[in-house]
């Protein structure tokens, strides 16, 4: 791992035990996909840039690995217009580096359970961000007839059979389908 946080932090260059450590960071990393650990590298890269702009180290150059930095970190990357999922994901990926290198879960309480902060961060970040999703409303009888009327002035060249055809196909499968959805309710 040449892109390797490592190689950048002599804190996690500890040879003292002959290099039994780099030998279980080697193995603990390889428990995720190659692109996974670029993904996890990656957003490490960016919480310690991150961290160093804002003056939040520990000496010289390692990030404050806490609970509450990942919270300004995510508010951070929300002000950036990352989505909701990528912020998650990066946040996984900072806590899983992290962890790599034998620093105590900065994502997970002592429970197991997403920190109460970061959680709490996270639904907000979801709440404000996310897409709405547009629901579909079913072709109505007078929604047909506006698409009926509509067909003219939109395809201004089509023949007249063409168009019959046209409208044919339509009111077969809005009155065809209308049959299957009389058994399903709108949610909204």
């Amino acid at each position: 791992f040449s892109t390797d946080l490592a190689y950048h932090h002599p804190c996690f260059n500890d040879t003292s035990d002959g290099g039994l450590g780099q030998a279980v960071n080697l193995f603990m990393r390889e428990d995720k996909g190659q692109s996974t650990r670029r993904n996890y590298i990656n957003a490490a890269f960016a919480f310690t840039d991150w961290c160093l702009k804002n003056g939040l180290t520990v000496g010289d150059r390692l990030p404050v690995p806490s609970p509450a930095t990942l919270v300004y970190h995510a508010a951070w990357r929300a002000g950036k217009g990352n989505s909701p999922g990528y912020i998650r994901s990066c946040l996984s990926g900072i806590n899983a580096y992290f962890e790599w290198h034998h620093f105590p879960s900065i994502l997970r309480d002592t429970n197991g359970n997403v920190h109460r902060d970061v959680a709490r961060v996270l639904r907000g970040i979801s709440r404000l961000l996310s897409r709405k999703v547009k629901k579909r409303l079913p072709i109505t009888i007078p929604l047909l007839h506006e698409i009926l009327d509509a067909i003219p002035a939109v395809f201004p060249s089509m023949h007249e059979y063409d168009r019959r055809a046209y409208e044919c196909f339509l009111t077969n499968g809005v009155y065809g389908l209308l049959r299957v959805s009389e058994q399903a309710a709108p949610t909204t």
